[in-house]
């Protein structure tokens, strides 16, 4: 398949995408008949007079309208919740051991040679790093250490 075709077909999936429409279907049925036509010059043309029937409707713009108010909704909603969390006077639970799993590579392996030899692990192994957690009571916000501090008995997290 050509360049002009691939672009136009990716066009055409984003904008199906966008007007969340059924028409992805009809769009690659099309497309695949097309092609096994051979006549990639026809079905240029007819992709692009199809994205112009199909999507350039006031359909679309009412979708995308709706999308973007969504999108405004969803941002404010997220401001909200961090300036609650900004503005609050945490008030702690007791902190907890809360264990958190890195990857953590081992081994050696040459992936360069000549001039610009370089190295990179030769796997990764799962490895559990040792971290303590509390919880604000008031806004749910959750705060996390791999610090500790000396206390008279044994030590607590350093936060």
């Amino acid at each position: 398949m050509n360049k002009l075709i691939s672009e136009k077909i990716e066009e055409l999936i984003e904008l199906a995408k966008i007007a969340d429409d059924k028409n992805v279907q009809i769009i690659l049925l099309a497309l695949l008949g097309s092609r096994e036509s051979g006549d990639d010059g026809y079905l240029a043309e007819e992709i692009q007079k199809f994205v112009r029937d199909v999507f350039n409707t006031k359909s679309t713009n009412k979708k995308c309208t709706i999308m973007n108010d969504k999108i405004l909704q969803l941002r404010k909603e997220i401001e909200a919740e961090e300036a609650k969390i900004r503005n609050c006077k945490h008030l702690f639970n007791k902190s907890y051991f809360d264990p958190e799993t890195i990857m953590e590579g081992y081994g050696s392996v040459q992936d360069g040679a000549g001039s610009d030899p370089h190295w990179s692990c030769a796997g990764y192994k799962q490895v559990e790093k040792n971290r303590w957690s509390r919880k604000c009571k008031k806004c749910g916000f959750t705060q996390y250490t791999y610090e500790q501090k000396p206390i008279i008995k044994g030590y607590e997290p350093s936060f």
